[in-house]
C-alpha cells in the first residue's frame, strides 16, 4: 500500500540560525513599504520575522510548491478532475517522469558545466527528473518516484565538486533550481527514504558548490542570467534555512545593480522587458524566472508579485500580448551593462509561448483576482479558446497546468503582518568562507 506524502508530514515552520550567527552582524532585509516593497503576504503562509532574536522561519515545503498547492494537486488528479488532471497525465507520460528513468550521473561527472560544454546535457536530464519524480510521489504517494528522485540527488551531491565554464553560471541557475525544489519536496513530504546524512551532503553541494557558482548574480549579461540566480539563491536558503542568502537575493531583485532586478528587468511602466528586443525565447525566459523568484518569496510570505505596483504582471502582459500577435509600445533602451541597445522590438521567436502562463495566470487572476486579458488569453489559446496543456521546457520547471490551474486566495490564517520601513544592507562579506563576491550584489540604484 502506497504511504500518503501530504499525510505522513504536516507543513513544518522551523526557525533557522540567527543572521548575526550567520554572517557575524549583517543588517536586516528590506522588508516593506507601502506599494513598492515587498509586502509581506497574509495570504501566504507563515514565514514571519522576528525583530527581537532575528530568526526567520521558513515555512515547509515552500518552493514552488506549498502544502495547500501539493493537496491541490492530489485531490484533483484522484477525482479526475479538469484542467489538471489534464495537466497530470501529460505530465505522467513524460520520460523524465518515470521511476524507471535512467540517471545520467553514476558517478563521473565530478566537475560540470556550459561553454564549453561539460556534461551539460546530464544535468538538464537529470535536475528535472528529479524534480518531476518527487512531484509524482507527492501526487501519486508510489515510494518507487521518491526512490528515484533521491538516486538522482545523491548522485550529484556526492560526484560534483565545481561548476566550470563561462556560462557554467547560467547553467547552475538553471539547474540547481529544479534539483532544490526536488529535494524540498523530499525532505518536507513525509518520504522516509532519505538518510539523514545524504540529506546534508545534499545541503552541503548546494552551499558549497551550486551556489559560489551563482553567487555573484552575473553583473555581465542580460537579465535572464540574474535571475537564474535570484531563483536559485532564494530556494537554497529556504531548503538550507539560511536567511542571509534568502533576503540577499530579495535585495538584488528589489535594488540590484543587475540587468535582472525588477527595476532593470522591466524597463517601462508599460511592461517592456529588458530582452523585449533581442529575443522573444529570451524574453518570455526571463518573464518565467522572475514568476519562480516571486512564487518562492510567496511561499515565505514576502509579496515580491505586487512588488512595485505589480511590475510582474505588466511584464507577463507585455510578453504574452505581443507573443498572441497584439502591438506594443517600445521605447529604445540601453541595458545596465552598456553593451545591449536595442531600439524595437524584436519578432525574433513570437509566436513560441513557453511554459510560464499559467502560474502568472493562477496568481494574478486566481489569488489577486486582478484583470490578466493577456495572459489569459496565453493560457485560452486553444481552437475555440481552449485551455493548451503546459508542458517541458529544459530550463523551466514547466508544467504549469498541473501544478497552478484552479489555484485560489487561501484562507487567512493570521493577521496581515504589519509593514515596516525599508533597510539596506550596504556590504557584507561573502555568506560562506572562501567564495569570492563577483559583483557588487548590494549596490542600491
Amino acid at each position: 500500500m502506497s504511504a500518503d506524502p501530504l499525510r505522513a508530514t504536516p507543513m513544518r515552520t522551523t526557525p533557522a540560525p540567527s543572521r548575526r550567527g550567520f554572517l557575524g552582524g549583517t543588517a536586516a532585509l528590506l522588508l516593506v513599504s507601502g506599494a513598492s516593497g515587498l509586502l509581506a503576504a497574509g495570504t501566504a503562509r507563515a514565514a514571519a520575522q522576528d525583530g527581537t532574536t532575528g530568526l526567520r522561519a521558513f515555512t515547509h515545503p515552500g518552493l514552488l510548491h506549498s502544502a495547500d498547492d501539493l493537496a491541490r494537486m492530489k485531490a484533483a488528479v484522484a477525482a479526475k478532475q479538469s484542467p489538471i488532471y489534464d495537466g497530470f497525465l501529460a505530465f505522467a507520460a513524460h520520460a523524465r517522469s518515470k521511476a524507471t528513468y535512467a540517471v545520467q550521473n553514476t558517478g563521473q561527472i565530478t566537475s560540470w558545466g556550459r561553454g564549453p560544454t561539460n556534461f551539460q546535457n546530464q544535468a538538464v536530464a537529470d535536475s528535472a527528473a528529479a524534480y518531476q519524480t518527487a512531484l509524482m510521489w507527492c501526487i501519486t504517494g508510489e515510494r518507487a518516484y521518491a526512490d528515484k528522485s533521491r538516486d538522482i540527488l545523491n548522485a550529484w551531491s556526492a560526484s560534483l565538486t565545481a561548476v566550470t565554464g563561462a556560462d557554467g553560471p547560467l547553467g547552475a541557475g538553471l539547474q540547481a533550481f529544479k534539483f532544490v525544489n526536488a529535494a524540498e519536496l523530499l525532505q518536507y513530504t513525509g518520504y522516509d527514504g532519505w538518510s539523514e546524512e545524504d540529506i546534508a551532503r545534499c545541503k552541503e553541494s548546494f552551499l558549497r558548490v551550486w551556489y559560489p557558482a551563482i553567487s555573484g548574480y552575473m553583473l555581465y549579461a542580460n537579465g535572464n542570467w540574474d535571475l537564474t540566480s535570484v531563483q536559485s539563491i532564494l530556494a537554497i536558503g529556504v531548503f538550507c534555512e539560511e536567511p542571509t542568502l534568502f533576503e540577499d537575493a530579495l535585495r538584488f531583485a528589489a535594488a540590484g545593480a543587475g540587468n535582472g532586478s525588477v527595476a532593470h528587468r522591466i524597463v517601462t511602466d508599460a511592461g517592456q522587458g529588458q530582452e523585449s528586443g533581442r529575443d522573444q525565447g529570451h524574453e518570455q525566459l526571463a518573464v518565467g524566472l522572475l514568476a519562480d523568484a516571486a512564487q518562492v518569496a510567496w511561499n515565505q510570505g514576502v509579496d515580491l508579485y505586487a512588488f512595485d505596483d505589480n511590475r510582474l504582471l505588466k511584464n507577463v502582459e507585455y510578453a504574452a500580448r505581443y507573443n498572441l500577435g497584439g502591438d506594443v509600445p517600445f521605447v529604445p533602451d540601453l541595458d545596465r551593462t552598456g553593451k545591449y541597445i536595442k531600439k524595437s522590438v524584436s519578432a525574433v521567436g513570437r509566436g513560441n509561448l513557453p511554459p510560464i502562463y499559467e502560474m502568472a495566470y493562477a496568481h494574478y487572476a486566481g489569488v489577486r483576482g486582478l484583470d490578466t486579458p493577456y495572459a489569459k488569453a496565453a493560457v485560452f489559446r486553444g481552437t475555440g479558446g481552449a485551455r493548451v496543456v503546459e508542458g517541458s521546457n529544459d530550463d523551466l520547471p514547466s508544467w504549469g497546468t498541473l501544478t497552478f490551474a484552479g489555484t485560489k486566495a487561501p484562507p487567512r490564517r493570521s493577521p496581515r503582518p504589519r509593514p515596516v520601513s525599508r533597510r539596506w544592507a550596504a556590504t557584507s562579506p561573502s555568506p560562506w568562507p572562501g567564495c569570492r563576491r563577483r559583483g557588487p550584489s548590494r549596490t542600491r540604484c
